[in-house]
């Protein structure tokens, strides 16, 4: 009953934020979502490199038990890679789970 309110407060609090939908981005970075909890970013980079230079990968952990929280997200170089590497990963297999692939969406109070 508590953490309904507390879920609540928050939800109200950050409403402003969710009205506007963020861009997408546009420096060539995807959201990898649905990763099994083994992937770590060499098997995201090896996964995605395929598809043209990737900056960086990153895996999201959660900060008090280190575990994967399930997604992540691929830099790449070029734009044009990313967007090959949606349309080519989205709904595929890895690593025993179908993943989602989409251009990343900047965040509401990112200037870049």
């Amino acid at each position: 009953f508590v953490m309904l309110r507390v879920s609540r407060f928050v939800a109200a609090s950050r409403a402003p934020l969710l009205l506007q939908r963020p861009a997408v981005d546009k420096q060539g970075r995807v959201f990898v979502g649905n990763l099994a909890f083994c992937v770590d970013q060499g098997m995201l980079t090896e996964a995605f490199e395929k598809f043209g230079p990737v900056r960086n990968t990153k895996v999201v952990v959660d900060n008090d038990t280190g575990r994967s929280r399930g997604f992540g997200f691929v830099s790449f170089d070029d734009v044009g890679a990313a967007t090959v590497a949606v349309q080519e990963m989205n709904g595929m297999l890895f690593e025993g789970r179908t993943i989602r692939v989409q251009h990343a969406q900047g965040r509401p109070w990112d200037s870049s």
